[in-house]
């Protein structure tokens, strides 16, 4: 069985460096607390291995500041929820004793499943060929098959969340359609199931997803969990919400429907601008996911990063070993160092073939990009001098850049697949080509969907295929893809639920239509609306980034008719006038 390792949750520069911190003096522990399945007693004091305790939950509320937990080797169908803070010189600490060393175990693997068994004698079969129903009382977040593969399958969600396709009657078609899926029926309390093979479930062990980690650590700082492995989850191994501090070292997750292996270590595209690079092992063909910047601090990164995943996770890559490169957009951070790639290695390197022209003829885009965007800054009232300031600014950007032209002979579209499968979508929005990556139950999500951030627009007159229009059209195509257990963006941390988080990047984006329509009761220009939803908290580069965005939502509105042009009168009259906007009363 192959997994997603660890690494996903954290940086290897910051593992690597966290693990030091876990060697504690030991006037620092307070209690060190022992649990062992084989023989625990919970009604013990679980401070020594002749009176550990046999279940994990015992350590929820008990572990405190400088406190050491040895968990002995072992399958346990449970959760710990750390309730307490550690500090910086006294962090809390669980650790998997998977030599038996400390609780006396004979050696194994300490286990944490979010999976329990299910009662697969109520199946009947419900109509359609492979298709199974039961009555089930409590919903049902996740299925998996723990006999051969492991595989998970593919939840369907309900028509309350997602729209229905096209053409399709109702959910129980949607799990008709295609094996390995579920649907919970939260209203009749029925669970539909679509068999990987098509055979009954009580020819198969089937296990039901209950709980979305194995150690969850919510608004806790200065916590260290090192050498557990993770079994199906609905969210992760180890979750960090609002936590500050967190360790995460030496753990394995399994949890992908197909298994796959991945990687993310940063680098730094530009001075304290930091990009996400993600190497992915599928059945030993490797992908990465981005390349970074030209400059020496990416390839610095790089060359660390692989050497820090063979130091913590034994695994020896090399660049000559990737087999497919994946580039999410053709913004620089993201794909500025493509050419070592075309030229040094054997890889396929594969980009949008709307982003693809914007590798190939660099040059030849700075030139046209810079024209569209001064006649943009003069329809929008920018004034001459700060014009001049702004396009300066941009002109010098671009050419710091160093990046010379580089002919993409592999190039993506929509539904395309790479590799074993991984599926293509094109999200245009934040860059005319901009794609997310489906690798089985893992989404790359590039600069789409970020985890804090809300990721930048500009109007579609400066670059066709930009725009809010396209973005939220984007959003909503990401958000009814199924099955999606984990986003990993180009930036910033992993996003557990991309569903929620587009819920929330959409209702950002509405929030700021309404103001900039309010701001439009009176006549405004781009400008006017740039300086009133900012306040003067730009500068520098943040000058163009800010006007692109306003011009983005002035734009949208116009596009749906909600703003008029105020001085359309001085527009016939003029060949490149300021523009005015007036929303409709």
């Amino acid at each position: 069985m192959r997994r997603i390792s660890d690494p996903i949750g954290k940086a290897c520069r910051v593992l690597l460096a966290a693990g030091l911190m876990v060697l504690l003096p030991l006037e620092a522990i307070a209690t060190t607390y022992y649990v062992r399945q084989t023989v625990g007693d919970d009604s013990h004091d679980g401070t020594s291995p002749e009176t550990a305790w046999q279940r994990i939950g015992k350590l929820s509320a008990a572990m405190q500041a400088g406190d050491i937990a040895y968990i002995g080797p072992g399958l346990y169908r449970e959760q710990i929820s750390v309730l307490n803070d550690g500090a910086s010189d006294k962090r809390i600490t669980f650790i998997a004793d998977t030599t038996g060393q400390h609780t006396g175990d004979p050696p194994g693997i300490v286990m944490i499943t979010g999976a329990d068994p299910m009662d697969v004698s109520t199946f009947v079969p419900e109509g359609a060929p492979g298709v199974y129903k039961a009555p089930v009382a409590r919903p049902v977040f996740g299925l998996v098959e723990m006999d051969g593969d492991q595989f998970r399958y593919e939840l369907v969600k309900s028509r309350k969340d997602i729209p229905l396709p096209e053409g399709v009657a109702s959910e129980v078609d949607l799990v008709r359609q295609r094996p390995s899926r579920f649907y919970y029926d939260a209203d009749a309390k029925m669970l539909y199931v679509h068999t990987s093979d098509g055979q009954a479930p009580s020819t198969h062990e089937m296990e039901r997803l209950d709980r979305d980690s194995g150690i969850r650590v919510a608004e806790k700082h200065y916590v260290t969990v090192m050498g557990f492995t993770f079994r199906h989850m609905t969210d992760g191994g180890i979750t960090f919400y609002g936590a500050s501090d967190g360790v995460a070292l030496n753990n394995t997750s399994y949890g992908s429907r197909q298994g796959i292996r991945v990687y993310r270590f940063p680098v730094e595209t530009f001075p304290s601008h930091y990009n996400n690079l993600y190497l992915v092992d599928d059945d030993d063909r490797l992908t990465l996911v981005d390349v970074g910047s030209r400059a020496d601090s990416t390839r610095r990164d790089i060359t660390a990063g692989l050497e820090e995943i063979a130091s913590l996770w034994g695994r020896r890559y090399a660049l000559r070993d990737v087999s497919d490169v994946v580039i999410t957009h053709a913004h620089m951070d993201h794909s500025g160092n493509v050419g070592y790639f075309v030229q040094e290695t054997r890889a396929r390197v594969w980009v949008h073939e709307l982003d693809a022209r914007v590798l190939s003829a660099y040059e030849e885009r700075m030139v046209v990009a810079s024209k569209d965007l001064g006649i943009f800054l003069d329809r929008s009232g920018v004034g001459p001098a700060v014009k001049q300031q702004l396009m300066a600014m941009y002109t010098m950007s671009k050419y710091m850049l160093n990046f010379s032209s580089v002919e993409m002979a592999d190039r993506l579209s929509d539904g395309t697949t790479i590799g074993n499968g991984h599926q293509i979508f094109h999200t245009p929005g934040h860059c005319p080509g901009e794609i997310c990556l489906l690798v089985d139950n893992v989404l790359f999500t590039g600069d789409h969907v970020l985890s804090q951030t809300t990721p930048h627009q500009s109007p579609e007159c400066i670059t066709l295929f930009c725009g809010l229009r396209r973005y939220l059209e984007s959003l909503d195509k990401i958000h009814r893809v199924g099955g999606v257990e984990l986003a990993l963006g180009g930036h910033e941390d992993v996003i557990p639920n991309v569903y929620g988080r587009i819920h929330e990047i959409r209702q950002f984006h509405l929030q700021r239509l309404d103001r900039v329509r309010a701001m439009c009761r009176e006549p405004r220009t781009v400008w006017d609306v740039t300086q009133e939803l900012f306040a003067g908290r730009l500068d520098g580069y943040g000058q163009i980034l800010g006007i692109e965005e306003a011009g983005a939502h002035v734009e949208y509105l116009y596009q749906l008719g909600e703003l008029t042009i105020a001085n359309l009168d001085e527009v016939q009259r003029s060949d490149n006038p300021v523009l005015y906007y007036r929303a409709r009363s």
